[in-house]
């Protein structure tokens, strides 16, 4: 990737033997190495956290609002299954071609304008009625947030020294989950203060409350524009990956995507429905989904707080496996109660553990590859998200509307279980112990 853009500090590159060891040793307690992190971040880091709060609002307010929205005008889960499968197709479709946009363009603009197209789509699907708009809009909105996702990981490692970096990925996760504990709690209670207080009739409220939303994405351009960006060289326009060095680091790309897909295939058949669930199944409203879906943000966001101490334990691959393995019997739970006290309970742990270990994986692919490789690799993992959300949501919105919940919640576990099971056995040598600390073997990728 280009050194330049929006870059404070250069990262290091990729081809030594070991990556650089962690600067912040053992000689002090997590609490200090956390401090010590946080001073170390660039302000472009922060002005980014700013506007990754702001624009996780609108996520966390489409995630709680939009499903539950459809379900007012009651749209089947299918219809719903399908308006998801569009948004993931857009995003599926740029992700690669975003990708090599950032090694030519300053990424200022592309934040801009992806929070904007994005926030805009988000408003005009919640005016439109007619499913094929939904569609279409979906479709845009996806496109547009796969800039603002693809820019992230190397944004951070253009930001950061290896120092800090733990904790920047790992902030940057976390804000995104922050703001949806905000989001979601505010969603919920905009529809009550809506219905209640304002007299408007259910679908009115949500849609209202989607209105809301969408402005915290338009704000999340302040922050952005206030990041400093320099335009890229003409070397770096044209430092482009080869088609030999690519084939020839085909393997390392695999092992990153194999295991990225199939968590993101388990994951489309049932977590975009987990509002629907509460609705359906526990006969829940909005406003008491959006307090769980708080929690859950919560939860998230401590337990990715907590992973840079994990990953100071265990090391990045076994952090990634235990705390993914960790998630499964949660989810069972979720499958098979009937009380509403444990389907929360196991929401909040299943989250939390699962989601546990994603900066941490992020964090790795990054190490793993050279700084010209960051754009494409980072684009590939987003690619191997949305492509399977193309697939999984649209099947998953069916089988549950034939089939209930049970099925595509098994089917979600064991897919878990075979990308946690991959992830070791295409990584567990490419990590080693010196002294004290957890280092990348850049020679244990191949064997």
């Amino acid at each position: 990737m280009n050194k330049n853009i929006d870059c404070d500090i250069e990262p290091s590159g990729g081809s030594k033997t070991t990556s650089a060891p962690d600067k912040v040793g053992d000689g002090l307690s997590w609490s200090q190495r956390y401090a010590v992190s946080l001073r170390l971040l660039s302000a472009n880091a922060k002005r980014y956290l700013i506007g990754a709060f702001l624009l996780g609002i609108t996520q966390a307010n489409i995630q709680l609002l939009f499903n539950l929205y459809l379900r007012e005008r009651d749209v089947t889960e299918s219809i719903i299954g399908s308006i998801l499968s569009s948004r993931a197709t857009g995003a599926a479709l740029m992700a690669l071609p975003a990708g090599f946009l950032l090694l030519r363009s300053k990424l200022k603009p592309v934040l801009i304008a992806s929070s904007l197209v994005f926030s805009v789509s988000v408003g005009l699907m919640a005016m439109w009625e007619s499913v094929e708009s939904l569609w279409m809009f979906a479709m845009v909105g996806g496109m547009a947030f796969t800039f603002y996702r693809v820019a992230a990981a190397p944004f951070y490692m253009r930001n950061s020294t290896p120092t800090e970096r733990p904790m920047l990925f790992s902030l940057g996760f976390g804000m995104m989950t922050l703001s949806g504990a905000v989001g979601s709690l505010g969603a919920g209670y905009l529809v009550t203060v809506f219905q209640d207080i304002g007299g408007f009739e259910s679908v009115l409220a949500h849609r209202y409350a989607l209105y809301v939303g969408v402005s915290a994405g338009v704000f999340a351009t302040i922050p952005f524009s206030f990041i400093v960006s320099k335009k890229p060289s003409r070397k770096e326009r044209e430092s482009v990956l080869s088609w030999d060095r690519v084939r020839g680091r085909l393997g390392v790309y695999l092992k990153l995507f194999i295991p990225y897909f199939l968590v993101g295939l388990g994951a489309g058949f049932i977590i975009p429905f987990l509002n629907i669930y509460f609705r359906d199944r526990f006969h829940q409203t909005t406003d008491e989904i959006g307090v769980y879906y708080f929690a859950v943000s919560v939860a998230t966001f401590l337990g990715t707080m907590a992973a840079p101490a994990i990953v100071h334990k265990l090391g990045k691959i076994k952090t990634v496996v235990v705390t993914e393995l960790l998630s499964i019997p949660f989810m069972l739970i979720l499958a098979y109660t009937a009380s509403i006290e444990w389907a929360v309970a196991a929401f909040l742990l299943r989250a939390a553990f699962m989601n546990m270990g994603q900066p941490v994986s992020t964090n790795f692919s990054m190490e793993v590859v050279t700084e010209k490789e960051q754009g494409l690799v980072n684009a590939l993992m987003m690619l191997a998200w949305t492509g399977s959300w193309t697939f999984s949501t649209s099947f998953g919105g069916t089988l549950i509307e034939k089939h209930g919940y049970e099925l595509p919640m098994l089917i979600t576990i064991a897919l878990y279980v075979l990308a946690s099971v991959l992830y070791y056995i295409f990584f567990r040598k490419a990590e080693t112990k010196e002294n004290g600390l957890y280092v990348v073997n850049f020679s244990g990728l191949n064997s």
